[in-house]
């Protein structure tokens, strides 16, 4: 069951961390100099 758990918390943190990323990327285009 904790390892049910732990798996649903990792793939909730992963699709955030996505989403976030995604937004970032989308908002600001890539720039020189900018990392």
């Amino acid at each position: 069951m904790f390892t049910v758990l732990l798996i649903a918390v990792c793939l909730g943190i992963a699709g955030f961390t996505g989403v976030l990323l995604r937004r970032l990327f989308t908002s600001a285009p890539h720039q020189d100099g900018t990392s």
